[in-house]
């Protein structure tokens, strides 16, 4: 939740080079680091490029659960490639 709530606060700033956009990093990589039995950067830029080419993961970010709009499946995308 707390990677959602960041995320919209980025969204809002659209600084990239915050403190905020890096524990937005951060909590996604300990997310995926609860199913990931090895993290490499290189997978994780992977899997935020399906979050801007696959429809299903932009919908989640862009309208899912937190409904941060359009546009924030791109910038999650953004942060990751920026920080991994």
């Amino acid at each position: 939740e707390k990677m959602f709530l960041d995320l919209k606060k980025v969204k809002q700033s659209n600084d990239l080079a915050s403190n905020t956009a890096r524990e937005v990093f951060e909590n996604h990589k300990k997310w995926l680091n609860y199913t990931w039995s090895g993290y490499s950067a290189e997978a994780h830029r992977g899997i935020a490029e399906l979050y801007v080419t696959d429809p299903r993961f932009t919908e989640y970010y862009d309208h899912g659960k937190y409904n941060l709009g359009e546009g924030t499946a791109e910038l999650l995308h953004e942060i990751i490639v920026k920080y991994a």
